[in-house]
């Protein structure tokens, strides 16, 4: 395992050092997206059940292609009813112990070493997902966190703006028409802020889940959207189809299943089954022993049954890796457009649309200010100008969410 996120989760499963998460923790201030892949990774309940899975395939390793335990046999024999039952009869104390042959013990240990790199693929894939459910949930936090900064300001913007009208109305200068106008926006916008804020409260509740208990505590968030995405490493980042952790977890899922091919075909060859006994000779007082073989006979149940069924599911397995190796790689191809899609967005809006709208928005509040232009005029602009930060912000999360869809490919 290469990842370091990963390696640091193992670490802290291991240990049992989670945070403590829930009504009754403290408040997480300040949340930055790295805090939040490591808590997720410590304490999401997913995680946690890939990686007990993989610490029962490591105990079924340990117990793995280890001889059977002998039986222990004690017994009295030819005793006569009729009397010296105990001084006539013969006594026996000895062990049977079965000797696998064909490999199996081998095979067997090759089928649960398989079965424990299944697991810890399957820890890795679920591992990326959970990281990428972070990045998700972390960047509509952030969308609606910003989106709600935005709406508070324009709506601070909107109070001075109403205290300016009302002034021009006293002296003259506007009618009584353009302060109505503006009280009307000004309750419309006060709507638009809860709006803001109840989805604000929703993003944060489905952040706290993903951390792992939606009952977490979360009062703010640390960066924003353009920081954590790092815009410029964007493009050169490279994502093989191997690398991503689910086609990793199919190949061993076929490799645990040619494992328990080559079990089946060695479990066709009985056991011997060797016998030693001591032999208390009551009568004639006299020590004996016994030595005897026991071998079956494979004329009911031959286990070629098994060999079929192993095969077929083998054929099933890599049936499974193909698909999955096929769904991969078409998702790969989509999400890189989505990306690059997503990445011209918002260079265009960041670069080009937004610092231009700004300024007009700037001009045109001074020159309303100045009573250069109407009330009408100026509202149409600071809406344009509101419109295209919001799909700025939009822009910002949709490449957040395309590019961490895509980090599981980038191990």
């Amino acid at each position: 395992m290469k990842n370091p996120v990963l390696c640091f989760a193992l670490l802290m499963l291991a240990c049992s050092k989670v945070f403590s998460l829930g009504a009754g923790a403290a408040a997480l201030t300040n949340l930055t997206l790295e805090a939040a892949v490591r808590i997720a990774l410590t304490n999401n309940p997913h995680l946690a059940e890939a990686y007990a899975n993989m610490e029962a395939a490591e105990a079924r390793l340990a117990s793995a292609g280890k001889l059977p335990n002998p039986d222990a046999t004690a017994r009295m024999e030819a005793a006569p009813f009729s009397s010296g039952t105990t001084s006539q009869a013969e006594y026996i104390a000895g062990i049977s112990q079965a000797i696998p042959l064909g490999r199996r013990l081998s095979a067997a240990r090759q089928v649960e070493r398989a079965g424990l790199e299944l697991r810890r693929n399957e820890l890795e894939a679920a591992a990326f997902a959970l990281r990428k459910s972070v990045h998700s949930a972390f960047a509509t936090a952030l969308f609606t966190f910003e989106a709600l900064k935005l709406q508070t300001n324009l709506g601070t913007n909107i109070q001075e703006l109403l205290r300016i009208t009302k002034a021009r109305v006293e002296q003259g200068d506007a009618a009584l028409l353009d302060l109505a106008r503006l009280e009307a926006e000004a309750a419309q916008h006060r709507l638009e802020i809860k709006e803001a804020t109840y989805l604000n409260r929703e993003a944060i509740r489905a952040l706290a889940a993903t951390l792992g208990d939606f009952k977490t505590p979360i009062q703010s968030l640390a960066g924003n959207l353009e920081d954590a995405l790092e815009i410029e490493t964007i493009r050169d980042a490279g994502f093989p189809i191997d690398a991503h952790p689910a086609v990793a977890a199919m190949e061993s899922a076929a490799e645990a299943q040619r494992a328990r091919v080559r079990l089946a075909q060695a479990e066709r060859i009985p056991d011997v089954n060797l016998d030693l006994f001591y032999r208390r000779l009551q009568g004639s007082r006299e020590n004996s022993f016994d030595v005897g073989i026991r071998i079956p006979i494979p004329i009911l149940d031959n286990k070629r049954s098994r060999v079929r069924e192993a095969e077929s599911e083998l054929r099933a397995a890599q049936a499974r890796f193909e698909m999955t190796r096929n769904q991969i790689g078409v998702e790969l191809q989509a999400r890189k457009l989505a990306l690059e899609k997503a990445l011209d967005t918002v260079v265009v809006l960041k670069n080009e649309v937004v610092p231009k709208i700004e300024s007009i928005s700037r001009a045109a509040e001074a020159r309303y200010t100045a009573g250069d232009t109407s009330l009408s005029e100026y509202l149409i602009v600071r809406r344009d100008a509101s419109a295209y930060r919001l799909v700025y912000l939009e822009a910002l999360r949709s490449l957040m969410e395309s590019w961490a869809g895509l980090q599981a490919y980038s191990r």
